[in-house]
């Protein structure tokens, strides 16, 4: 996420992205990386494992 206030990670769940990929039987690790567009860096940066 650009600029954001670090919800990142929050955005995905928020938005479901893993759902489609539950059914595989796959290890899934969602991974949320904020990014300053002024700096030009990496900000924020959170993971959790869902399955």
């Amino acid at each position: 996420k650009v600029d954001g206030s670090g919800d990142a990670l929050k955005q995905i769940k928020e938005c479901n992205y893993q759902q489609k990929y539950l059914a595989d039987g796959k290890r899934i690790i969602l991974i949320g990386i904020d990014f300053d567009s002024n700096s030009r860096n990496v900000t924020g940066f959170a993971w959790e494992a869902v399955k």
